[in-house]
């Protein structure tokens, strides 16, 4: 295995979180700037720029005819969202959740997944594919309806535009070096793709969604820290997934059931511990660690199964 493409892949991971952070305030920023309520800048943009990592992964490697890398970065992106991202976050403080996310995204997301599982189990993802992007755009604007505006100080300037643009690009150069190191481990170890996509990749493009949760926790906006897990999530299989079906279609997808089975589970357990085990909208810290323990446990197990 080449050593210069290992260390490539070691300095993608920090660079990829930390690209990925820069380029979010930076939007973030403009976005104030043009009066965008905070809370639909948290939910719908950043959640959407914090994916940008799986979107440029799960895109490259389509391109480069790498399939089921891409599905198990999609779906192991999923599963490390909901079980790792939100696991070490309620460890870091107890997460509040925001009762519109408890209340209308999460069971919207689960009956996502549910509804990929049933596509992918009786061969119909071809035609889901081509409906759900739709679904999510009137998903998006129907949720956000129901959000009251927040007041928003001007901030940024155009100028920060620059800072976008170049903070993408450091985003793309480290995809870049995460696929390579990704590819010299499947072809080194004969490891199937999805497995290292679901394992490697998945938690190396999840970081920017964790550093997001924390930022958002260190600053006590835990609705922000959740709710930027869940419309990650949303955004991951509604628009990323359907657009890598569509463009390598016809494809056989049962080998990733079992990983959109897992996401579902790993999503059930996320809900479970919000609403229900310590009578409030709360994941505590205890919560937290059984939800890290749990993607650990899969962890493991995907590399006992390869």
């Amino acid at each position: 295995m080449d050593l210069w493409v290992v260390i490539k892949m070691l300095v993608a991971l920090p660079l990829l979180g930390f690209a990925a952070d820069r380029f979010i305030r930076e939007v973030t920023k403009l976005a104030v700037w043009l009066k965008i309520p905070l809370y639909g800048v948290a939910a719908g943009v950043i959640s959407i720029m914090t994916s940008l990592p799986e979107v440029i992964v799960s895109l490259s490697t389509i391109y480069k005819d790498e399939f089921y890398l891409s599905m198990g970065n999609i779906w192991g992106s999923v599963a490390a969202n909901s079980l790792l991202v939100v696991g070490i976050s309620a460890l870091y403080r107890p997460i509040l959740c925001k009762k519109l996310i408890v209340t209308h995204e999460m069971p919207f997301l689960m009956g996502s997944l549910f509804v990929w599982a049933l596509a992918i189990f009786f061969g119909y993802s071809y035609q889901w594919s081509m409906l759900a992007p739709i679904i999510w755009l009137v998903y998006m604007v129907l949720i956000h309806l129901q959000d009251q505006p927040h007041e928003t100080q001007k901030s940024g300037s155009i100028y920060d535009l620059i800072g976008v643009v170049f903070y993408f690009l450091l985003l793309f150069l480290a995809s870049e070096w995460l696929i390579l190191g990704a590819q010299d481990i499947t072809d080194f170890y004969n490891v199937p793709e999805w497995i290292v996509g679901m394992t490697v990749l998945a938690i190396g493009t999840s970081l920017p969604e964790l550093a997001v949760s924390l930022v958002a926790q260190s600053q006590g906006q835990s609705d922000i820290a959740l709710g930027n897990v869940v419309g990650s999530n949303v955004f991951l299989i509604l628009v990323l997934m359907p657009i890598c079906v569509l463009i390598v279609s016809p494809h056989d997808l049962t080998l990733i059931l079992p990983a959109v089975i897992l996401a579902l589970v790993g999503n059930i357990f996320l809900y479970l511990f919000a609403l229900f085990f310590d009578g409030r909208r709360m994941i505590n810290r205890v919560e937290g660690f059984l939800l890290t323990s749990i993607f650990f446990i899969f962890f493991i197990l995907q590399h006992f199964a390869a």
